[in-house]
C-alpha cells in the first residue's frame, strides 16, 4: 500500500501546528474525521485507506507534509495491528508496552493533554493539595481492559527500560489531540510520546525541554536522538539507585530550565533541604541571567537568601541594579539590601542622574509596585526631599501607575501617591492637581513621614524591627 503524495517531511518534526492560512481547509476536515475514526477504533486498514485517498487530492506542500507524515506513522500501525497481543492483567510487559497502540488517554480536553506534552504537570487534588495529574489519572482500578498506559504505571519501574526502548518507535497510536476547529488539523499522537510521558511520570524526571504544548516526537530528530541517548544513560547508571537518587542524578546534569519542574515536585514530596541544594548547586553553574532570578526568587521563597546576598554583592560591585533585582531585592532582603538600595537611590539624587535606566528609578518603581513589601514605603520616603526638576517618569511607569499619575509626574510625585493609597491617609495629594497643589502635598507627605511614618513603617535600627518595619 502506497501513498500517491511524495513523502515532504519524512522523520521530521510537525512542530506547532502550522498556520492555518497555510492549509487547505478541506483536507483537513477530512483529516481531522479520520482523526475521529482512528479515536473511535475503526481499523488501521480502513484508516490508511482514507489517508489514502485525502493524499490524492491536489493541496499545498505543508498540508500534505503534514498528512504524509503521520500516514507513515499509521502504516507502522497496520502492520503491527495481527501481531498485538490481547489486553489483560497478565500481558507482558513488552506487550503493555506494544498495546499503548491502542491507548485512548483522553488528551481531547485541554487540561489532560498535559498527560503527553507536560506529564509532569501538577493539578489540584480532591483534597485541595497539588498532585502529579498522571498519579490522579492512575488512581483508577485495573481490570480486564484497562487502558495499558494505567497498566505500565502500577507496574512501576521495572517498566522503566521497556519504555526507554520504545523512545524511537513512531507507530500511530488512537490517542489523538483534536480540534473543533475545522481549519486546525488534529495530531496523532505516537507510541514514543505515550512512553516518554509515562518516563516522565513515572520517574519524576524531565528529559527535554520543549516550546509549550509540544509534545516528544513533534522534536528534531537530533534532539530526540539526544533526549533518547540522556534516558538510556540515565536508567545505566541509577537503576541500582532509589527513585530520589536517580532524579537527583539527572539534576546535576541537565540546566534549571529543564530541572525546575523536577525540583518542585521534589518540594511537593517534602525534600526541601535536597531541592535547595540543587537550585544552589545550579546558581553556581548558570550562565542565563533570567533563569539566576527565577532560581534566586525559588530559593529565597523557600527560607535561602544565598541568592539574594549575591544580588547585593553584585550591584554593590557595579553600581548597577536591573528591574529584576530590584524587586527580589525589596520582596526578600533585610537591612543590607535596604541599606544598599538607599545608597543607590541617594547617589542617584546627588548626582542629579534622572535617565529612564537610572538607579533609582528603577528601585522606586519596584517598591512602588509592591507598597506592602516592608521596605517599600521607607524606599518610597527617600523621594520626598527630591521634588524639584526631578523630571517626567511616563516611560517608565508599569501600567496601573502610568494611568494614575500625569504625564509630568515625578520621583516624588509616585511616591506621594502611592504613600497615600497605601496608608489610606488624605495628604490631599491630587494626581491631577497643578505641579504647585502637588508640590504642597509632597510636603504633608514629608512631614508625616518624619513625625509619624517612620516609626510606623521605618526602623530604628538593625536590631529592632518596628511594626510595619524591615527587618
Amino acid at each position: 500500500m502506497a501513498a500517491t503524495a511524495a513523502l515532504l517531511c519524512t522523520d521530521a518534526a510537525t512542530a506547532q501546528r502550522p498556520a492555518t492560512r497555510n492549509h487547505d481547509r478541506e483536507m483537513i476536515v477530512a483529516w481531522n474525521k479520520t482523526c475521529e475514526h482512528i479515536r473511535d477504533g475503526e481499523s488501521w486498514l480502513n484508516v490508511a485507506s482514507e489517508v489514502e485517498n485525502i493524499l490524492e487530492r491536489e493541496g499545498p506542500a505543508i498540508t500534505i507534509g503534514l498528512i504524509q507524515n503521520q500516514y507513515d506513522s499509521i502504516l507502522r500501525a497496520v502492520d503491527q495491528a495481527p501481531g498485538l497481543p490481547k489486553n489483560g492483567a497478565d500481558v507482558s510487559d513488552e506487550g503493555v508496552v506494544a498495546l499503548l497502540m491502542e491507548s485512548r488517554l483522553p488528551v481531547i480536553q485541554s487540561e489532560n493533554g498535559k498527560l503527553i506534552y507536560a506529564p509532569l504537570h501538577l493539578q489540584m487534588g480532591r483534597d485541595g493539595n497539588r498532585e502529579l495529574h498522571w498519579d490522579a489519572f492512575a488512581r483508577q482500578e485495573e481490570f480486564e481492559y484497562t487502558e495499558p498506559a494505567v497498566r505500565i504505571l502500577k507496574r512501576g519501574r521495572r517498566m522503566i527500560p521497556h519504555l526507554i526502548a520504545a523512545l524511537d518507535d513512531r507507530t500511530a497510536t488512537r490517542c489523538t489531540n483534536m480540534t473543533k476547529n475545522t481549519n486546525i488539523p488534529s495530531m496523532v499522537f505516537r507510541r514514543c510520546d505515550i512512553a516518554m510521558a509515562l518516563l516522565e511520570a513515572m520517574s519524576r524526571c524531565k528529559f527535554y525541554t520543549a516550546d509549550r504544548n509540544t509534545w516528544f516526537s513533534d522534536l528534531d530528530k537530533a534532539l530526540r536522538d539526544e533526549t533518547t541517548a540522556l534516558a538510556r544513560q540515565w536508567w545505566e547508571e541509577t537503576q541500582s539507585l532509589g527513585n530520589l537518587e536517580s532524579r537527583s542524578w539527572l539534576i546535576r546534569k541537565i540546566n534549571y530550565a529543564q530541572a525546575n519542574r523536577m525540583i518542585e515536585l521534589m518540594i511537593l514530596d517534602n525534600e526541601t533541604a535536597r531541592a535547595i541544594a540543587h537550585l544552589r548547586e545550579l546558581l553556581d553553574r548558570c550562565d542565563n541571567v533570567n533563569d539566576r532570578m527565577n532560581i534566586t526568587q525559588r530559593l529565597a521563597t523557600l527560607g535561602d537568601l544565598s541568592g539574594v546576598r549575591r544580588i547585593t554583592e553584585s550591584i554593590s560591585a557595579s553600581e548597577n541594579i536591573s528591574n529584576r533585582q530590584a524587586d527580589i531585592m525589596i520582596r526578600y532582603g533585610g537591612r543590607s539590601e535596604f541599606d544598599k538600595l538607599s545608597e543607590l537611590i541617594e547617589a542617584d539624587f546627588f548626582s542629579g542622574s534622572n535617565s529612564r535606566k537610572s538607579n533609582s528609578r528603577v528601585i522606586l518603581i519596584a517598591a512602588a509596585t509592591r507598597p506592602a513589601e516592608p521596605m517599600s514605603i521607607p524606599l518610597l520616603a527617600l523621594a520626598l526631599t527630591h521634588d524639584d526638576n526631578d523630571g517626567p517618569l511616563q516611560t517608565s511607569l508599569p501600567t496601573n501607575l502610568r494611568q494614575n499619575l500625569p504625564a509630568t509626574a515625578t520621583r516624588a510625585d509616585m511616591s506621594a501617591y502611592v504613600i497615600q493609597e497605601h496608608t489610606r491617609r488624605d495628604f490631599r495629594f491630587d494626581p491631577d492637581g497643578s505641579p504647585v497643589l502637588r508640590k504642597k502635598a509632597i510636603g504633608r507627605v514629608r512631614d508625616w513621614w518624619q513625625d509619624e511614618g517612620w516609626g510606623l513603617y521605618g526602623f530604628q535600627s538593625s536590631a529592632l524591627r518596628r511594626q510595619g518595619g524591615i527587618r
